[in-house]
């Protein structure tokens, strides 16, 4: 299965740079010296509809990968909406997909616990390399005469709802919206402690301070507007899943009652 998934993301990637009739996409290499280590895709519409907001997907691969191939075949069929090709014109934003690899043994794509405090070179503090690349997107649209708004839309489902939500409680300050799709085991909280028990980053912000270097921006987090949402017949369990296979899992399980874990939420 893992080879074939493989061989369609290769195909994908073989066609290069796509341009549809209306969206232009094109790939941004990494610059280290902007503050990026990987590349990102950026969208642009033939049309842009005003305001003009930007609209920031995470990527995700499903699976880890030591090879880069897989992880950039699968941001360029993301970047081109391969589920909704037609969507993105339709939209009227620029778009920007970041190509963050996922190696085995760090969930990069969920923005999870590993991977914000990681040391790993090239994957240090990968919510600061997509601001990075926001900046970077921002000045490249403003030298074609497209403005957008300082902050942006954010979308992710699975993985990289993790990601969207978890980076909406890290800079809520620059989050406009965001549409968070079966995150993990649940969207990233805004609390300190639920039941009387602590919840440090990723599932709330107790620690968020020790872990990020900042304080959490309640009055920020608040003017973000969110969509959260899973499919109403994604519910069936994992057989092979129990709660106490991680302190993570576990404690979600006592604090918010999950005797069964979604699929979606194992994938």
């Amino acid at each position: 299965m893992r080879r074939l998934m493989l061989c369609l993301l290769l195909l994908l990637l073989a066609a290069g740079r796509a341009t549809a009739q209306d969206y232009e996409i094109g790939k941004i290499a990494a610059n280290s010296a902007k503050g990026f280590h990987w590349p990102y895709y950026l969208g642009i519409p033939a049309t842009i509809k005003r305001p003009a907001v930007l609209l920031v997907q995470p990527n995700g691969t499903g699976y880890p990968f030591d090879d880069f191939t897989p992880h950039d075949a699968a941001a360029f069929s993301q970047a081109h909406g391969t589920q909704n090709p037609q969507g993105l014109g339709r939209l009227g934003s620029p778009s920007l997909v970041p190509v963050f690899p996922r190696p085995p043994g760090l969930y990069t794509q969920s923005l999870d616990r590993d991977t914000l405090l990681t040391k790993r070179q090239g994957y240090e503090r990968l919510d600061l390399q997509l601001i990075a690349m926001v900046e970077d997107a921002r000045a490249r649209l403003a030298a074609r005469g497209i403005t957008v708004d300082v902050k942006f839309w954010m979308r992710g489902f699975s993985a990289t709802g993790s990601f969207t939500s978890r980076f909406a409680l890290l800079h809520p300050h620059l989050v406009k919206a965001a549409s968070v799709g079966a995150a993990g085991l649940g969207p990233a909280l805004p609390v300190d402690a639920w039941k009387g028990r602590r919840l440090n980053y990723p599932y709330g912000v107790a620690d968020l301070e020790s872990v990020a270097g900042k304080k959490f921006d309640d009055s920020s987090f608040r003017q973000v507007a969110f969509q959260i949402y899973i499919g109403d017949q994604d519910t069936v369990s994992d057989p092979e899943w129990q709660p106490d296979q991680s302190p993570d899992q576990a404690l979600m399980a006592e604090v918010f009652g999950l005797p069964n874990v979604p699929l979606a939420y194992m994938r």
